[in-house]
């Protein structure tokens, strides 16, 4: 499990796959991906960055 960036409770790998798949989809907001998941937009791009090739992780942030 990986720890959350903003708080000290574990994420699943199942919560970490959510947090890409909300974040992935244009329409779902960081502060929607907060209320599901207590991942703020800081915590989203730095899951992204780690899970993401670096070119993958370029196609999302554009």
């Amino acid at each position: 499990m990986t720890q959350s960036p903003e708080t000290s409770s574990p994420l699943s790998l199942g919560d970490i796959s959510a947090v890409i798949q909300m974040a992935w989809e244009d329409r779902t907001t960081f502060e929607t991906i907060f209320e599901r998941t207590g991942v703020t937009e800081p915590g989203v791009i730095k899951i992204m960055r780690a899970e993401l090739s670096a070119r993958a992780f370029k196609r999302w942030r554009a």
